[in-house]
């Protein structure tokens, strides 16, 4: 007689753990719940980084070759130098926090460090510092939803 013909064993160590079998805690079911919002937060966040630096590249050509006196006067009375060293500062500030909401949703891809993954989804899902601005507001809310399912926590475990 084959060993098929026996139901399985209620008692045996693996079976009431639900990621060995196939249950809501599958890692691999949690896996595939977290890779498209991960993988959207990959992209926006890189596209972001690459905006900012092309941004900071034409703000040092201004600076650097003497253009940014010719640009319009602004009605603060604040020098057109220092307007761009703040929008450099800011744009630095921005890569940073994209760098962050990046390498979170590369760890949260492969279902490493529970914490930094949901930091980097409600950073996403802050205006004006998500990436690419509004755009990614609705991936972070959709990654932090994704993030609070209790099977989604304990497969980072």
């Amino acid at each position: 007689m084959s060993n098929n013909a026996f139901p399985p064993n209620p008692y045996s160590p693996t079976a009431n753990d639900p990621r060995q079998n196939g249950g809501p805690g599958n890692v691999s079911n949690a896996a595939a719940a977290v890779s498209a919002p991960a993988l959207s937060l990959i992209i926006v966040s890189l596209i972001c980084i690459v905006c900012m630096v092309i941004a900071m590249g034409v703000d040092a050509f201004l600076l650097f070759s003497g253009a940014a006196a010719r640009l319009p006067a602004n009605d603060a009375g604040i020098d057109k130098e220092t307007v761009i060293f703040i929008r450099v500062f800011g744009s630095c500030v921005i890569i940073a926090i994209n760098c962050l909401i990046l390498f979170a949703a590369i760890r949260m891809k492969s279902l490493k460090t529970y914490p930094l993954a949901l930091t980097g989804a409600i950073m996403a899902a802050i205006p004006c510092i998500s990436p690419c601005y509004f755009i990614g507001i609705p991936f972070g809310i959709w990654a932090i939803i994704v993030l609070m399912r209790p099977e989604v926590k304990q497969a980072f475990r």
